[in-house]
């Protein structure tokens, strides 16, 4: 069995997802998500439907 390859982001994509309000930080190999964009995603999931980025950009 292979090793699982990690991604690494880019200086540009880490500076574009950092822009984003649902993100709370950035680093070349992890998102780290805000607390209410995870409660979003994970009400939305319950109801059996994958949050779209646009539904919880007001989350």
């Amino acid at each position: 069995m292979g090793k699982l390859k990690r991604a690494v982001f880019t200086e540009e994509q880490i500076r574009k997802l950092e822009a984003s309000p649902n993100v709370q930080h950035v680093s070349e190999s992890a998102i780290t998500y805000t607390p209410a964009f995870k409660l979003a995603a994970v009400k939305a999931h319950a109801k059996d439907r994958m949050p779209s980025v646009r539904s919880l950009s007001t989350a």
